[in-house]
């Protein structure tokens, strides 16, 4: 995660004075405090992309990167997501857990071309309890990737990771 934090954090520094870079995915996505590692563990990188105007200004940010001699860098230009294909999740009962991409919305100042994306980043992944819902969140025929409350995640096929700390908070979803 260092190089591409590195890398992030330099193409920035050389692209200010450059209209049309929006800025990262990161500053576009709000939810709550408890929601947030979940948020994490389920975007992982693909909350350091860049959010630009058009291709052109995404270009410049690939020579940027170029010059500076950076790691693979992501970049959505807002005038290429009308492309976004939604993906399809199942409908889930409350009891079984909350879908993630219920609990996050964009920023105020987020272009509204960005929800999409947003959308299916975070639409295939649930909130549950435990580990054994996560293990049935990630069967047939549900086949999400599962995040329970002390962030084991079981992802769609049944890989088990295990991130982070016990929060609280969480459990009051």
């Amino acid at each position: 995660m260092q190089p591409l934090y590195s890398t992030v954090r330099r193409v920035l520094d050389a692209a200010r004075g450059i209209e049309g870079v929006k800025g990262l995915l990161a500053d576009f996505i709000d939810c709550d405090e408890a929601i947030q590692p979940c948020i994490d563990i389920a975007a992982k990188t693909r909350l350091f992309a860049f959010v630009v105007d058009t291709m052109e200004t995404a270009k410049r940010l690939l020579e940027i990167n170029n010059e500076i001699k950076g790691q693979t860098i992501t970049i959505h230009p807002l005038d290429m997501l009308d492309e976004v294909y939604l993906h399809e999740v199942p409908k889930i009962d409350r009891e079984l857990g909350v879908m993630l991409v219920d609990q996050v919305r964009i920023t105020p100042n987020a272009d509204r071309r960005l929800e999409p994306l947003i959308k299916n980043i975070f639409n295939k992944v649930v909130l549950v309890k435990d580990l054994k819902q996560a293990n049935l969140m990630a069967k047939r025929p549900y086949r999400l990737t599962a995040i329970t409350s002390t962030f084991e995640t079981v992802h769609a096929g049944g890989f088990i990771q295990k991130l982070g700390h016990f929060n609280p908070k969480f459990e009051q979803l």
